[in-house]
């Protein structure tokens, strides 16, 4: 299976093959609060070998909060757009991207 996703105004799109590699998870950390504006931020991971951005890569606004993880927006509308975590291998993407029907219908999620 693959999916498209694509950031809040639709200028950065990725797809996904298969479900997520790597589980999902909540992340209540200081860092994930402050930049979500929420008291934990969702995402679903993959390999980054099952990622592949088609459209806004230009776009990308990365940021280090931490050496270890680099965390991409949107630079036109300011979404997050994913995580590139271990190096670069697993890339997270926010529970957002997704469309609503996908996260409530599809197992994996």
């Amino acid at each position: 299976t693959t999916r498209t996703v694509s950031c809040f105004c639709g200028a950065c799109t990725l797809t996904v093959r298969g479900p997520p590699s790597h589980g999902v998870s909540y992340c209540h950390c200081s860092i994930c609060r402050r930049l979500s504006g929420a008291a934990f931020s969702t995402q679903a991971l993959w390999s980054a070998s099952d990622v592949e951005v088609k459209a806004g890569q230009e776009l990308h606004r990365g940021m280090h909060a931490t050496k270890n993880v680099e965390r991409i927006r949107c630079g036109e509308c300011g979404a997050p757009v994913m995580a590139k975590l271990m190096k670069g291998k697993v890339n997270a993407l926010p529970l957002s991207l997704f469309d609503r029907e996908l996260v409530t219908t599809d197992p994996a999620f």
